[in-house]
C-alpha cells in the first residue's frame, strides 16, 4: 500500500451562536466542505488516469463518509476497499 496524498484544507468548524447569521455561516461551511470533497475526488480521478490504482482506501473525518461515497467516480467506487474514519488532532473533541 502506498499513500497517494494527504490533502487538507483549513475549514472553519461549526459553532452554535444562533440567529440568522448562524444559518448562513453553516451553509458557507457546508459549501466549502463539499467543494473540498469534489476537489479531492477530481484529483483521485486524474491520478488514477495517470497510474491506475488496484485498490483505494480513503482516510477522513467520519462525517464526510457519505459525501465522499457520493462524489467518487463509479470506477473509483469499484476500487474502494474502505473509508477509514479518523479524528484530526486539531479537532476540539480530540483534545
Amino acid at each position: 500500500m502506498a499513500e497517494f496524498a494527504a490533502i487538507t484544507d483549513q475549514l472553519h468548524r461549526r459553532h452554535a451562536q444562533g440567529g440568522w447569521s448562524q444559518a448562513r455561516f453553516q451553509r458557507g461551511i457546508e459549501g466549502r466542505v463539499a467543494e473540498h470533497v469534489r476537489g479531492v475526488s477530481d484529483r483521485l480521478v486524474r491520478a488514477h488516469g495517470r497510474s491506475a490504482f488496484e485498490h483505494l482506501v480513503i482516510a477522513c473525518a467520519g462525517e464526510l463518509r457519505p459525501m465522499i461515497e457520493h462524489s467518487l467516480d463509479s470506477e473509483l467506487k469499484d476500487l474502494l476497499v474502505e473509508i477509514v474514519s479518523v479524528i484530526s488532532s486539531t479537532h476540539p473533541s480530540s483534545r
